[in-house]
């Protein structure tokens, strides 16, 4: 059996879902190394960060990070002195590793980074110098669709026999397949069986620039369905003081909405999807296209950014509109709501279909097992 240990902060959702896929598998023994130590029902055999100075120096900006990194460092030195692993797979790159990538290389036979899209667009020049190191030192780079691999390979200058293409797959878009709720039922579940459903976004980053199209949708409030209700998913991160300039900005321009702060499960996400009549996606950048392809398989109509593309879908023609600059969105939205194309076809189905984690995550337990 493989020794396997996954870094990756074990109250992030899509670490969850990737630790239960791979455990699902009698060849391998996974382990995870952490920022927080937090009781858990997928892994027992879990190392996490020792904060080694007084709390109150963690709560100065100017050296916060400094300390993450120090504290993170002296965490691996310890745990090389004791433990070898055959695969070590960090998910999502960070700035803690910076002195101590050389230890974890030390650690495995195999190392393997798998970015997850903010740690290669939302970074420092600095940072990306520095991860241009970490990824020479790793054997392999697993990254997909294709489009996010031409990208982490052009900023980190990533030889092309290192990279693996190969996904994070979707818990709810197994259960979207699976759940056979309607519409009308989905919608009724939020007391909202009675309006037209348009989403703003997935998560609480401003990076969805949730005020601009609240400041487009100002624009054509009249041109709207009489029952519209904009519907706001922020349950992470957690970034209160944002949400309420969100909210006071939706109270300001009297527009009627509802918004979720609070963790959903799986099956209130699968609602969501499923109750929604249009989604807006216009956020800075995305690489694995998963919520949007949630919501086209829900029947949602979609709104996509221009600057996002996702190739695999748009090679059988675009199953969503677009707007090519914010200041469009306000007329694609009434465009789009009054249109009655089809864009889904049977490709695009397809396509979302081999996003479920039933898919991608037997093609992760075969990949590591066979290197």
């Amino acid at each position: 059996m493989k020794k396997i240990l996954i870094i990756g902060d074990i109250t992030d959702k899509h670490n969850e879902r990737f630790i239960k896929q791979l455990n699902k598998s009698n060849k391998l023994i996974i382990y995870i190394f952490s920022y927080t130590n937090i009781k858990n029902d997928y892994t027992n055999k879990l190392f996490f960060v020792n904060k080694r100075f007084p709390n109150i120096f963690y709560k100065i900006p100017k050296i916060k990070g400094f300390l993450n990194i120090i504290d993170t460092t002296i965490c691996l030195k310890r745990i090389s002195n004791n433990q070898k692993f055959d695969i070590i797979n960090i998910n999502a790159l960070s700035k803690h590793f910076i002195f101590s990538y050389k230890i974890l290389r030390k650690m495995c036979n195999v190392l393997i980074i798998t970015p997850l899209g903010s740690d290669v667009y939302r970074i420092s020049k600095f940072q990306k110098w520095i991860y241009s190191k970490i990824y020479n030192y790793a054997d392999f780079i697993v990254a997909a669709p294709l489009s996010f691999q031409t990208d982490v390979k052009e900023i980190f200058k990533v030889k092309n026999n290192k990279l693996v293409n190969l996904d994070f797959g979707s818990d709810i878009i197994d259960s979207i397949i699976e759940n056979k709720i309607t519409k009308y039922d989905a919608k009724k579940y939020f007391n909202i069986e009675n309006n037209y459903v348009i989403s703003c976004g997935y998560n609480a980053s401003p990076a969805q620039n949730h005020k601009i199209i609240i400041q487009e949708i100002v624009k054509i409030k009249d041109k709207l369905p009489n029952n519209y209700i904009l519907l706001f998913q922020m349950t992470y991160p957690n970034n209160n003081e944002y949400k309420r300039g969100v909210e006071d900005m939706l109270r300001k321009y009297d527009i009627n909405y509802i918004m979720f702060s609070n963790y959903l499960q799986d099956i209130d996400i699968v609602k969501i999807r499923k109750a929604t009549d249009l989604f807006i996606h216009i956020q800075n950048t995305d690489a694995y296209a998963g919520s949007i392809q949630e919501y086209l398989l829900s029947g949602s109509k979609v709104i996509n950014a221009a600057w996002i593309n996702y190739p695999d879908l748009e090679k059988h023609g675009y199953p969503y509109y677009i707007v090519n600059k914010f200041e469009e969105l306000s007329d694609v939205i009434v465009y789009s709501i009054n249109d009655n194309s089809k864009l889904m076809t049977e490709q695009h189905n397809l396509v979302i279909n081999k996003k479920s984690w039933n898919y991608q995550g037997q093609k992760w337990i075969n990949f590591l097992s066979e290197i």
